[in-house]
């Protein structure tokens, strides 16, 4: 009995140092260049109906300390099928360390929308 509780106690105390180790992606702010901003604007303004339309604010960028990937987030207007404004809506996109852009645009579902909002460093 007394072997059982100390092989539970050392399971339980290397899965807490283990647990210990994994941490959420750090964040820190970091400026980009011009030309990096209107890539990230022509990479969400490339599927909208009314290109000359958008309408930023809000831009801003963080480094992603785990991966070097630089996060860029903000909130894009734009006009629909109607030829009426949408009303801002916020965006996220990332560029990696290659220089690739991804991104989520508001503008592509609801839940897109939510995550851009609400997840880090974006909130």
């Amino acid at each position: 009995m007394e072997n059982l509780v100390k092989k539970l106690l050392l399971g339980v105390g290397l899965i807490g140092t283990l647990a210990g180790c994994v941490t959420a992606a750090s964040f820190y702010p970091q400026e980009i260049s011009r030309s990096q901003i209107d890539r990230v604007k022509n990479h969400l303004v490339a599927d909208m109906r009314d290109p000359s339309s958008a309408a930023f604010r809000n831009i801003r960028s963080f480094a992603m300390h785990d991966r070097g990937d630089i996060i860029v987030c903000g909130e894009l207007n734009g006009k629909n099928a109607y030829g009426g404004f949408t009303g801002f809506q916020p965006f996220r996109a990332s560029i990696d360390p290659r220089g690739n852009i991804h991104y989520y645009s508001a503008a592509s579902a609801d839940s897109i929308s939510v995550m851009a909002s609400t997840s880090p460093p974006c909130r």
